[in-house]
């Protein structure tokens, strides 16, 4: 079984696709292997999608909340990275964009929080780092807490796609007592 590892190291099974999703993300995917420029990649993503979904009457919104568009939007990171045209997210850009959706400012935040005003920001422009103990403090008041994911294998395209082996069938107990009873007679 195929599936397919974000940068975020998240695995998704590829048999979730229906069989044009799949023709498009193995087009999307070949091309993606040829290093394409970052922005004709990006251009050539956003039209394959839509002849995918398009003819189903899906609206662009709902058409990016499709495995298929969010697995081709990480392909595209990928080529983003190692073109050097956009940077691998970290902590910051999370946490950034986490205060934003529940609409507080940083002093807003700060208050709440104990953490200073100026200390968050130095840590959202890059320039300082935060604590531990301050990073949970400030994702407890975004009602969020700290999570471990996989680190993922290589941030090229080659490295997301991974052929998983199938699960062996699994016999019943009797049938293999049965065998090794024929084979102890």
């Amino acid at each position: 079984m195929l599936s397919y590892e974000t940068i975020h190291g998240k695995r998704v099974p590829l048999d979730q696709l229906d069989a044009e999703e799949q023709r498009t993300f193995d087009r999307l995917y070949r091309y993606a292997l040829g290093n394409p420029d970052w922005n004709e990649f990006c251009n050539r993503l956003w039209r394959e999608v839509q002849k995918c979904y398009l003819p189903r009457g899906l609206s662009p919104r709902q058409i990016t909340r499709r495995l298929l568009y969010q697995v081709a939007q990480d392909m595209e990171s990928r080529l983003g990275i190692a073109q050097g045209r956009v940077r691998e997210s970290e902590y910051r850009d999370e946490l950034a964009s986490l205060i934003q959706q529940a609409g507080l400012t940083r002093y807003r935040l700060s208050q709440r929080t104990g953490v200073s005003q100026d200390l968050l920001s130095h840590v959202l422009k890059g320039r300082k780092d935060l604590s531990l103990k301050s990073l949970k403090k400030l994702l407890d008041a975004l009602g969020y807490r700290i999570a471990f994911t996989r680190k993922p294998r290589g941030l090229s395209v080659e490295d997301a796609v991974i052929d998983e082996p199938q699960p062996l069938p699994t016999r019943r107990n009797g049938a293999v007592r049965r065998v090794r009873r024929r084979v102890s007679a």
